[in-house]
């Protein structure tokens, strides 16, 4: 057996690794609402409007932040918001981060968590170097989940390569749309239900870790408070989930999420809103976890506006 080869394979997916994490943690980093790229840097920016941060994963994507821009215009309403969400987000991962969007001056902070952010992922060390050589993709998958107490199969981010080039292209021309800066922001097909349900297998949910000592939970609290000592509004609400995800996550730990997301609207005396069950039997998705950028789906948008509504008022 070659285990020079085992090895150069090892490193070559460890160093990928590295890359991607830290290339996708330094591109939210250094974001900055201002920044239009050196190619664009005459850009006029508004400064009289105050700012709107949504930030969550690629599951809070499709709420429209122009749709909305248009919205508080219309309405006389002095924000802009900004769809900060990005790909494997998780209140862990947005809290290496929450130093830059508190320094860029947020007057409210909407944050979408689901309870797929608070998964247990029970660790197999089982793993041999020949499962390693006959299916390395499989046994990759299962310790970068592990590793990240996250699950992949909705969450894949793009390639070390491609995000290095997004950074680039960033730092050039700014963002492609600069209210949806971490995403590609471009109109997807609607799948029907019945045809996204043959289409993958079953994924089950049944554990969470919503307990106040977990991981996910602590860095959440942390989030909230440094929101708060710089007196920045933060209102939690659940994103949506297609009732094929619904079906398939026991209903006991469902319980157990919505405890934890009320439990920090007495803690901290914030405003925290449900939508994870709201459109589960609509035909408005593009998978099981994503509800789709398509004008026939703007309902998401709608509900985001008439909630910033009553926060800001008008």
């Amino acid at each position: 057996m070659n285990y020079k080869i085992i090895f150069l394979l090892i490193l070559a997916v460890s160093i990928t690794s590295i890359i991607l994490f830290f290339s996708m943690d330094l591109y939210i980093q250094i974001y900055d609402p201002d920044w239009h790229g050196i190619l664009n840097s005459n850009q006029k920016i508004d400064e009289s409007k105050k700012r709107i941060f949504i930030i969550g994963g690629s599951t809070v994507y499709s709420i429209n932040a122009e749709h909305l821009n248009k919205k508080l215009s219309e309405n006389e309403i002095n924000y802009e918001v900004f769809n900060l969400a990005d790909q494997a987000d998780n209140p862990s991962q947005r809290l290496r981060s929450i130093e830059n969007i508190i320094e860029n001056k947020p007057s409210v902070v909407f944050y979408g968590l689901g309870y797929t952010n608070f998964e247990k992922f029970e660790k197999d060390n089982s793993n041999t170097i020949l499962d390693f050589i006959y299916n390395p993709e499989e046994v990759f998958k299962n310790n970068f989940e592990i590793l990240l107490d996250e699950s992949i199969n909705e969450y894949i981010p793009v390639s070390p390569k491609d995000r290095s080039l997004v950074l680039l292209k960033y730092l050039l021309r700014g963002p492609d749309d600069h209210h949806h800066p971490f995403m590609s922001f471009k109109e997807g097909e609607i799948v029907d239900l019945a045809k996204i349900r043959d289409d993958k297998e079953t994924r089950f949910v049944t554990s969470l870790e919503t307990k106040k000592n977990d991981k996910e939970v602590i860095a959440l609290n942390s989030i909230i408070k440094k929101l708060q000592e710089k007196n920045i509004k933060i209102i939690l609400f659940s994103f949506p989930y297609s009732k094929i995800m619904l079906e398939n996550t026991d209903s006991i730990e469902l319980e157990n999420f919505e405890k934890m997301l009320k439990d920090k609207e007495k803690e901290f005396d914030i405003p925290v809103f449900f939508l994870h069950e709201k459109y589960a039997d609509m035909n408005i998705w593009k998978d099981r976890l994503h509800i789709a950028n398509n004008p026939k789906s703007i309902i998401f948008t709608e509900d985001i506006f008439e909630k910033i509504v009553k926060v800001v008022g008008k």
